[in-house]
């Protein structure tokens, strides 16, 4: 049925005017359903498949060749299957011309290093030394003793140095006794009752030393002609050196 728009009559099926107004009817017209766009194609992605045989084949081919017969019978065996003829491996006697040629270069190089000469570097020349002088003879020898002169020649009498400290002299109830006694001496009047003093340093060396002696005290060294001048302060002694204690002479001997 068609409704009328002005009367609200209803009409049948198909009429194009009002049966009661004569008013044009509206045929309902069927509005076909809005069709959706159609979606944006998406590129499908690459099909797997497509790719997998290369990698399947690169694995394929790493397998084999890990896997590959190391045995020469095998390879032959698959290559004549094949329709090939396998070439015969390089003989292991023959080597390649050019590793030939390295190893000749290198045992001439290794030959040419061993006969060449060792580079001599010449050594500074050290300095001059200078000569050291001998030592002269001091008075640190063995059995130290004063040897008696007189006139020029030994007396035999010998006074050993024991101590460190010995006191040359004369005896007096006053100042008591000495080391080294000389009052029975034929020069006895000359010598003080103190006269000197002959010591020994912690070197080793021995020394002689006036105490203040009325006639003083000399020294007359090994190999000179004359005694020296009075001592004013100590001297020291060497091996065959002379001592007048005033005119008592003795001679400083070690061994």
């Amino acid at each position: 049925m068609v409704s009328c728009q002005i009367c609200q009559h209803e009409n049948p099926e198909g009429a194009e005017y009002c049966e009661n107004c004569g008013a044009a009817l509206a045929t309902a017209v069927a509005t076909p359903a809005a069709t959706p766009p159609s979606p944006v194609p998406t590129p499908s992605p690459p099909d797997a498949s497509a790719v997998a045989p290369e990698v399947i084949d690169v694995s394929a081919d790493a397998r084999s060749a890990a896997t590959a017969p190391t045995d020469a019978s095998a390879a032959d065996a698959s290559q004549t299957s094949a329709g090939q003829t396998a070439p015969l491996p390089p003989d292991a006697d023959h080597e390649s011309p050019m590793a030939s040629d390295v190893a000749a270069d290198g045992g001439q190089a290794s030959a040419d290093s061993a006969s060449a000469p060792a580079a001599t570097v010449d050594a500074a020349p050290s300095p001059p030394q200078a000569a050291t002088p001998a030592p002269a003879s001091t008075g640190t020898g063995q059995n130290p003793r004063l040897l008696g002169v007189r006139y020029g020649a030994p007396t035999g009498d010998e006074h050993p140095l024991m101590g460190n400290r010995l006191v040359v002299g004369r005896f007096d109830s006053e100042t008591g006794p000495v080391d080294i006694d000389l009052s029975q001496a034929p020069e006895s009047e000359q010598i003080s009752r103190q006269h000197a003093e002959v010591y020994k340093e912690a070197d080793g060396r021995w020394f002689v030393k006036d105490l203040g002696s009325t006639n003083g005290v000399f020294v007359k060294t090994a190999g000179a002609a004359t005694f020296g001048p009075r001592l004013t302060t100590p001297q020291a002694l060497t091996n065959g050196d002379e001592i007048g204690f005033g005119n008592a002479r003795f001679t400083f001997q070690t061994d």
